[in-house]
């Protein structure tokens, strides 16, 4: 019999968690509205409580948070449940 390799668990998660966490920062980034990536992580940090002080503001256009909030990480949110069930 072939021994079955079993990935250790505090790799795998953490790898997993970074994954989905790209895979939600990408997908907030495309869409008929160019917003780039890095916009778009300091849209998401900014409600952090505890980051947003370290975020400032400056050269994201208003349109681009109501974008992000309203439209699309609905979108990711409902695409994630979908998923699951």
């Amino acid at each position: 019999m072939h021994k079955l390799y079993k990935a250790p668990f505090g790799i795998v998660m953490p790898a997993l968690v970074l994954m989905v966490m790209a895979a939600i920062l990408l997908s907030a980034c495309f869409g008929s509205a160019k917003i780039m990536p890095y916009e778009s992580m300091r849209l998401i940090l900014k409600k952090i409580p505890l980051v947003r002080n370290f975020i400032g503001n400056d050269g994201i256009k208003e349109v681009y948070s109501k974008i992000i909030w309203n439209v699309r990480l609905p979108r990711i949110i409902l695409a994630g449940m979908v998923g699951m069930g």
